[in-house]
């Protein structure tokens, strides 16, 4: 079922009203409840003081509690005068009730023991109480001698169901008063509804059909003479079709004027087609060309490394064994001259003693340039015992302090592996020696998941990123180099002021476990 908006309106309105009544009822409700509560205790104990003040007149007297005669009746006239009151009564302070406004009640005895402890506390108390059947709102009022001992006490009561029905009584007619106004209200706003809105929104709706049915440039613009919302409404929709009566005519004319310049850009975009795709080809012919221009680097810089070794052991064993052996025998031949100079030849001495001096430092410098440029340990004894001399070498020479940990066997390296790693060690030294300013230095080489791990750590200044990738950091580019043909991973991390750490990783050609 479709509603209208009139209706809608109208339920809406009376979904507020009626949360509206039930909000004010409910508030009334427990303000009425908390009020005739607060009310009925105040009464209450205005009621039970008329019954002590009866009392204390006759306790003026001088009469005992015990001896009083006809108090009975006074309960009685006091249930009768209030209406409302269930019953009225004295009590002493074991219990016993001594007058009632029912006389089968006097004599018998109360053990409740919150109403016990009300009576002996010699306060007014207001509580509720559960005995005898049906609860009832109990008050208890002491009753103190001529000298101020407590003697008893009187106790009222007014049925519990009071007060709700007073409520009950209080709400319907609140309720009655709330419909009958809501019926009013309701006439009131669907007549007042219709005159101001739905006609006009009637009229409205007819002209957006119209609009649809004909569209915008056919459409009769709609009329509303009022100056509200609805009013301006309408004349903004009939501002919006004028507008878009003369958007409709701009648009045909772009799109005239679009059409042309589609085609237009559809042959340019064709020719520019054809020339990308002439360019995807000629990039993707250079792109192969320069894959294998960078294998061909690769392999040209792996075969110079391995020639540059080669060289290098050719070199060093020339210089060994050619210089070396020469020097040793002028210093042999030096030794002979000397044996058969004259005594007297102190000067000849002194020139052979001279050259004999030169010729052993020579050999010193034939020694190291060897085994600077390629150490025959490495050849002979492999790569391990090779490290620990480089590293007892550079400890010597520089002062640092260096701590070894190198655990491989050097069956598992092949020839390259071991060079490489040999060469990169030896680059990371004299890095430390030349740039680190450190104090210690730690060298790990081994053998871990079927890789060898050289890893190079020292405490110095360390290295800057801009020095990692540096174009003139052409030591670290040729260890990367070195590590790249072999398929490996170097890593360098520098910490300023805690020192750099290089770490490479080279995958083994086969693992013999």
């Amino acid at each position: 079922m479709t509603l209208t908006i009139r209706v809608k309106i109208i339920l809406i309105c009376v979904a507020i009203v009626f949360i509206a009544v039930g909000g004010s009822t409910t508030f009334d409700s427990i303000f009425f409840v908390r009020q005739y509560s607060r009310a009925l205790e105040s009464g209450a104990f205005a009621i039970g003081s008329e019954l002590v003040s009866q009392l204390d007149r006759l306790l003026r007297l001088k009469i005992p509690l015990d001896n009083l005669v006809g108090f009975d009746e006074q309960c009685r006239d006091l249930v009768a005068k209030y209406g409302d009151l269930s019953y009225a009564m004295v009590i002493d302070l074991t219990g016993k009730i001594l007058f009632h406004n029912d006389s089968s009640m006097r004599g018998k005895m109360l053990s409740d023991p919150n109403l016990l402890s009300a009576i002996r506390s010699g306060k007014n108390v207001s509580q509720t109480y559960f005995g005898g059947g049906e609860p009832s709102h109990d008050f208890v009022i002491p009753v103190f001698g001529l000298q101020g001992e407590h003697l008893a006490a009187v106790r009222i009561g007014f049925p519990f169901a009071l007060i709700s029905e007073k409520t009950k009584s209080m709400v319907c007619v609140s309720v009655s008063l709330g419909l009958l106004s809501l019926g009013i209200g309701i006439i009131l706003l669907a007549i007042a509804l219709k005159i101001w809105v739905t006609n006009p929104l009637s009229k409205l709706v007819s002209a957006i059909q119209d609009v649809r049915e004909k569209g915008a440039d056919s459409a009769p613009l709609v009329q509303i003479d009022t100056k509200d919302e609805l009013g301006q409404l309408a004349s903004h929709f009939g501002e919006m079709i004028l507008e878009i009566r003369e958007s409709h005519d701009r648009l045909r004319n772009h799109a005239q004027l679009l059409e042309a310049k589609v085609k237009e850009r559809t042959a340019d975009l064709k020719a520019a087609n054809t020339r990308l795709v002439q360019d995807i080809v000629k990039r993707r012919e250079i792109e192969k060309e320069l894959r294998e221009s960078r294998q061909q680097l690769s392999d040209l810089s792996a075969y110079l490394q391995s020639a540059i070794e080669q060289e290098r052991a050719n070199i060093a064993r020339e210089i060994h064994d050619d210089l070396g052996q020469n020097l040793t025998a002028l210093t042999l031949d030096i030794s002979w001259l000397r044996k058969r100079l004259p005594e007297d030849q102190s000067a000849l001495i002194e020139k052979m003693n001279s050259m004999s001096k030169v010729i052993k430092a020579s050999l010193q410098t034939v020694k190291r340039l060897s085994m600077g440029l390629r150490p025959r340990i490495l050849d002979d004894l492999g790569l391990t015992a090779a490290a620990e001399w480089m590293v007892g070498e550079f400890q010597k020479r520089t002062g640092i302090t260096c701590h070894t940990d190198i655990d491989i066997e050097d069956s598992v390296l092949d020839q390259e592996r071991s060079n490489a790693l040999f060469r990169i060690l030896q680059e990371a030294l004299t890095n430390i020696a030349r740039h680190a300013a450190a104090t210690e230095a730690e060298i790990i080489l081994k053998k871990d998941h079927g890789h060898v791990i050289l890893q190079v750590i020292d405490n110095g200044k360390g290295i800057k990123q801009s020095e990692i990738s540096g174009p003139k950091s052409f030591g670290l580019m040729g260890m990367r180099e070195r590590v790249r043909i072999l398929n490996g991973e170097v890593k360098i991390r520098g910490v300023e002021n805690w020192g750099t750490t290089i770490r490479v990783t080279i995958p083994l050609q086969h693992d013999p476990r």
